[in-house]
């Protein structure tokens, strides 16, 4: 069974991966069609990762409530066969509305499988999510050196689109009995400061009431949560710019 879900796991990535650079590939040809200047492409652009980030607010909401298995099915079959909205769009608007909807597709998907790889490697008790996430990198390439297959031989990107999500799509539908079931696990860390059983002190240093950090220990780690989380915030900035920028 776990074998089967590690399977299933990274055939999803690699679905994520190929969707997103097929996409990438065709961009010229949908920008073109369109009739978009360079300013006009980059403003229709942003509509998916704002769909994104609006998902990913309560993305772990629906995972607690349905589980992650179904998001990562929806999610697939969602940005496998959104992209034909991207090639038939005959204004700026509606291919925006598609892309806001491929960026909440994506998100969840991106959110949910990730917590199926993390429920995988917790079976397996060694490192794993390097493989899933080399999956989806592997997908990309494979996906960006297709659309350009389709670009070559003068396809349009509808069918382009068409010819590479609607099988993605049944992919998507077929490995869904091979992810895990059932309620995620959540790991619940100790409160900061808090003693162990034999009754050693808080590990700041600072007395308080059992099972209770004290208010300085509690502000200082306050502080350095909000830092680190500033720090990753800014460095997924760094990296979501430089992907954003290579992909347009």
């Amino acid at each position: 069974m776990l074998r089967r879900a590690r399977v299933a796991t990274l055939v999803y990535f690699v679905v994520l991966g190929l969707a997103d650079g097929v996409w990438l590939a065709r961009i010229p040809a949908v920008k073109q069609n369109l009739g978009l200047s360079d300013g006009l492409l980059g403003v229709a652009l942003l509509a998916a990762p704002v769909g994104l980030v609006i998902i990913a607010a309560f993305a772990d909401r629906l995972i607690d409530r349905f589980g992650s298995a179904r998001p990562t099915v929806a999610g697939a079959v969602a940005i496998s066969l959104l992209p034909v909205a991207f090639g038939l769009a005959g204004s700026l608007g509606v291919l925006m509305a598609a892309l806001f909807v491929y960026g909440m597709g994506g998100g969840l998907m991106d959110v949910a499988m990730n917590s199926q790889a993390v429920r995988v490697e917790r079976g397996y008790r060694r490192p794993l999510i390097n493989s899933f996430h080399a999956c989806y990198s592997f997908g990309g390439l494979a996906g960006a050196l297709l659309g350009g297959l389709f670009a070559w031989a003068g396809v349009g990107p509808a069918l382009t689109f068409t010819a590479v999500g609607v099988p993605l799509a049944v992919l998507a539908v077929l490995r869904r009995r091979g992810l895990l079931r059932g309620p995620e696990a959540r790991d619940r860390p100790s409160p900061v400061g808090r003693p162990d059983p034999g009754g050693r002190p808080d590990p700041a240093g600072q007395p308080g009431p059992v099972g209770r950090p004290g208010p300085a220990a509690g502000a200082r780690g306050r502080r350095r949560t909000a830092m680190l989380i500033a720090v990753l915030g800014l460095l997924a900035l760094c990296s979501l710019l430089g992907e954003g920028a290579a992909g347009g």
